[in-house]
């Protein structure tokens, strides 16, 4: 999604607009944006009857889980969906400390790089998670390389 979408949406005047997907992608397919093109969207208030905010299939996963843990946005919505995204414990631990997440009716993780200890501390959390499909980075040369889900 070109950060010109992004601004146009957040932008928007839809104050009826009970659930919003956001498919960011990845650079190489249309995503030229930051995570300061995504932080409107941390703002409560900016669509007042928003229930459901997906911020999916994200290259940037890590960064906009880590913004958005402690945004003001958490207040009002009930389903944060960071699902088929390359989010890996930085992201996910700052989710699971956040005092905010608590009050989520559910949190989609779902197609993650998450570890398998920070899946159990979700699992055991006693949050409504899906953090089902757990991905394998692709090792080349000492790098390791993260692809969101939906890309060509």
């Amino acid at each position: 999604m070109p950060k010109e979408v992004l601004a146009c949406v957040a932008q928007a005047k839809l104050p009826k607009l009970e659930h919003m997907e956001l498919y960011l992608g990845m650079e190489d397919y249309g995503f030229d944006g930051s995570i300061e093109d995504v932080r409107p969207f941390f703002a409560k208030g900016l669509f007042p009857s928003l229930k459901y905010l997906g911020l999916s299939d994200s290259c940037i996963a890590d960064e906009v889980a880590t913004g958005v843990a402690t945004s003001p946005v958490l207040e009002q919505i009930e389903v944060l969906d960071l699902s088929q995204g390359t989010l890996t414990d930085v992201g996910g631990r700052a989710l699971l400390d956040s005092p905010l997440v608590k009050g989520l009716k559910k949190l989609d993780l779902h197609y993650h790089y998450l570890s398998t200890d920070l899946m159990k501390e979700f699992k055991a959390s006693g949050l409504n998670v899906d953090v089902s499909d757990q991905q394998k980075g692709d090792e080349d040369d000492d790098q390791t390389y993260r692809y969101p889900a939906v890309g060509e």
